[in-house]
């Protein structure tokens, strides 16, 4: 163990010593402070040190500034321990397909030990496909690679001479037909079973390491053609130009060891043996004493009782994350989940405002696979921490992660950023493929991809045509992205290729002809409606939203406040309550399914008003006045960003429609302005409904509402700073959905503060908690 004095020491010397160094010095201390956090239980115990490894030397916190490293990596263990229980507590409302994970050990360390026998069949299922697959395209070999051999997505890249976008999109179509094998083998008849494959035996399961011994038995099985010579291979990838591997050659080499480890000796990759060996894919074994015995590769325990198994097992569990590609993010504050966002361009940027009672401790990103991306340790709160606490992770690709915690709001708030320049590759590569395909001299970049996503469009309006498209794409040999030779013109899997070219262009030429009707603002808020009322009819979730308010008169702010909405099918109530600048609790909104809603203010009796039935499948109220909606300025705070409340709002208002982005906005204007309503003008001048084009989500809606007052119209375009004009400005800050199981009841029920009960106030969020302090720190 190393001394304070001896470690700073090191560190201010010309050759620090390294996170992974100071980690494994701990390793004993860490493994006992484990145990006793797990209860004794040693999987967890080890589960709990493999995590903090990767933390810590995925992060590499400065050293310099870590005082008591001892307490920081305890602390670190602590919150890690603090997250594996609380998520393990969480189901996923949709599990993922066993396909869907990076590697097949990974999918068996995911699943439940109840369901082993049916992961493992399945698992020999997407085997003997991808052995199959692999004879006629590329994507069985990739597929191959990645989820069994264990290579990651830019090994794979150096492997097939192409960029890891196009791995990246095989792997994508290989999933896909993967999933479908499972789910509906009779789509995937144009593969020619591989008679050399042996299935295995199904219906029991076995050990995980025997288990992928036996998958890797099969591929090797299913090898056909002769090796390669160790001089093709160096002259197959130390020469640019040379021609592109055809999908048969590349087969044999992934279903080859001696082939697939000299191509990793030419390009200084990885053995397959030292890949993944098979006593070091499952847990590590140890003695007792938990420490000492061999490691996974046989090597005695060093490092203060760390196995060469296990760190070597801890390395490769960190380098999945670094490469690991993030379909979704998810944003977790003390193991409990806050918000999610997918990932659908190269920068992703999320903010939260964090309405927990609990301290704040700690700070996670995942993936939608649990992968953890990045945890931030929140050891001490301002006046005595900063006021914002950064930390970064830089991921393979170019590809980044940043997540900013401050506390100067009343709020703390999150800001999550990530950035992945492989969509810019992405689309320039789907553009020259276009254009490629547009030329007859061009059939040489990514045939196979292209033809799949070029048969797909045309299936859709030709479905009783799928069995033409079927055997035309089985038929298409994989052709590599470097040369083009003109004897292919004569082959006929080519003609069949540029007859399926020429006949696209035809379909296309006729869709231009007969352009596709261009969407309304009427069709999107319609649909956006019908997905309000799914989601809210869904018994196995309770909706949360934050609510951001600005109120605005004369075009100056005079209120800010925040609405928080609790929203469950399953109880058939929606509660809405209204909180001030200091977060306190001053207004409530209680609605039930019959239509009945219930208005508290803080120090007055509770009201009861019946509220009308919303329209019809999002359609607006036709004859409705748009006025009649808005029955008093000070009752604004009671709508949301929802098209079902736009529609009401506007009745048969004219909509325009404006894309912004990522977002669709909507707005109508009241044709009723300036008119007398019993003396006094009132009511809706203009309303605008910002939707997501992701899922046409309403995330916006801003309205401009004409106070009671005697005296001359006004134009409200010209004369928007006039005070007889108020603008309301709803933002949603948050949106997530729990399952009812993860929510107190105390949240669907009036505070004490609004039924007069209390003479104190409750902050946002502390509905969660009915024992939690009233108001905001």
């Amino acid at each position: 163990m190393l001394t304070r004095d001896v470690l700073m020491k090191l560190i201010t010397d010309s050759a620090p010593v390294s996170h992974e160094d100071l980690f494994i010095e701990r390793y004993a201390r860490l493994s006992v402070w484990a145990l006793q956090m797990t209860g004794n239980d040693k999987e967890l115990a080890e589960d709990l040190v493999q995590d903090a490894f990767i933390q810590f030397t995925f992060t590499r916190p400065d050293i310099a500034g870590v005082h008591n490293l001892e307490a920081y990596l305890y602390g670190l263990m602590r919150n890690l321990h603090l997250s594996q229980v609380r998520r393990s507590s969480r189901a996923r409302l949709q599990p993922l397909s066993i396909v869907e994970y990076e590697s097949a050990e990974m999918s068996l360390r995911a699943a439940d030990a109840r369901d082993q026998i049916k992961a493992q069949d399945e698992l020999r299922h997407i085997c003997r496909y991808a052995c199959a697959r692999k004879e006629s395209a590329w994507v069985g070999s990739v597929l191959i690679l990645r989820f069994f051999h264990g290579y990651y997505p830019s090994e794979i890249a150096q492997i097939l001479r192409t960029t890891r976008s196009s791995v990246d999109e095989r792997l994508r179509l290989a999933r896909s037909e993967a999933r479908a094998s499972l789910e509906q083998p009779a789509t995937l008849g144009f593969i020619k079973e591989t008679a050399t494959v042996p299935f295995g035996q199904t219906g029991f399961a076995r050990e995980i390491n025997e288990f992928l011994v036996e998958l890797r038995q099969m591929i090797f099985q299913s090898r056909q053609g002769h090796c390669f010579s160790h001089k093709q291979l160096q002259a197959l990838y130390k020469t640019q130009d040379s021609a592109p591997m055809k999908s048969g050659e590349l087969a044999h080499i992934v279903s080859c060891p001696t082939c697939m480890d000299i191509v990793n000796k030419c390009l200084g990759l990885p053995l397959l043996a030292k890949r993944y060996p098979t006593d070091t894919l499952g847990r590590d074994q140890r003695g007792k004493s938990g420490k000492g015995g061999k490691g996974g590769d046989g090597g005695e325990g060093s490092g203060g009782g760390a196995s060469v198994g296990a760190i070597k097992r801890w390395r490769r569990r960190a380098r999945e994350a670094f490469e690991h590609r993030p379909k979704e993010l998810h944003i977790s504050v003390n193991g409990l989940l806050q918000g999610s966002q997918k990932v659908n361009s190269e920068l992703s940027e999320q903010t939260l405002d964090v309405d927990m009672t609990e301290q704040i401790g700690f700070v996670e990103v995942f993936s939608e696979l649990g992968i953890r991306l990045l945890l931030l340790n929140v050891d001490e709160l301002p006046p005595r921490g900063d006021v914002e606490r950064v930390t970064r992770v830089e991921l393979s690709d170019q590809r980044g992660l940043e997540l900013k915690l401050r506390f100067d709001s009343p709020w703390p708030t999150l800001h999550v950023a990530y950035t992945d320049p492989l969509f810019i590759t992405e689309v320039q590569s789907q553009k020259s493929n276009v254009q490629s395909l547009g030329s007859s001299m061009a059939v040489s970049k990514g045939v196979d991809n292209e033809l799949q996503r070029l048969a797909s469009n045309v299936q859709r309006p030709l479905d009783q045509k799928r069995g033409f498209w079927k055997a035309l794409y089985s038929r298409i040999p994989e052709i590599g992205p470097w040369t083009f030779d003109l004897g292919l013109l004569t082959r006929p899997a080519t003609v069949t290729v540029l007859f399926a070219i020429v006949f696209a262009a035809a379909f296309l030429m006729l869709r231009t002809r007969n352009p596709v009707t261009r969407v309304t603002a009427a069709d999107l808020l319609r649909q956006a409606a019908q997905q309000e009322e799914i989601a809210a009819s869904r018994t196995d979730q309770v909706v949360h939203r934050l609510i951001s308010l600005e109120e605005r008169k004369g075009g100056e702010l005079i209120a800010q406040r925040k609405i928080e909405v609790w929203q469950s099918a399953e109880r058939g109530i929606t509660a809405r309550r209204l909180y001030d600048e200091r977060g306190r609790l001053i207004a409530g909104d209680w609605r039930n399914r019959d239509g009945v809603q219930t208005i508290y203010h803080h120090g007055s009796q509770a009201r009861l008003q019946i509220r009308k039935a919303g329209p019809p499948d999002g359609q607006p109220v036709r004859g409705a006045s748009p006025q009649s909606a808005v029955r008093n300025v000070d009752d604004a705070w009671q709508f949301s960003p929802s098209a079902n409340d736009f529609a009401a709002l506007i009745g048969s208002g004219q909509t325009r429609l404006n894309e912004q982005g990522k977002s669709y906005v909507i707005s109508s204007e009241s044709e009723q302005q300036g008119s007398e309503v019993r003396g006094q003008r009132s009511g809706l001048v203009k309303a605008t409904l910002t939707l997501s084009k992701v899922d046409l989500h309403a995330t916006e809606l801003t309205l401009i509402i004409e106070a009671s007052d005697k005296g001359q119209s006004t134009n409200p375009q010209s004369e928007i700073r006039n005070p007889k004009f108020v603008e309301f400005r709803f933002v949603e800050t948050s949106f997530e959905r729990r399952p009812p199981e993860a929510v107190a009841p105390a949240v669907f029920e009036p505070d004490a503060v609004l039924l007069g009960n209390d003479t104190g106030t409750r902050g946002v969020g502390d509905t969660e908690n009915v024992t939690a302090s009233h108001g905001l720190p």
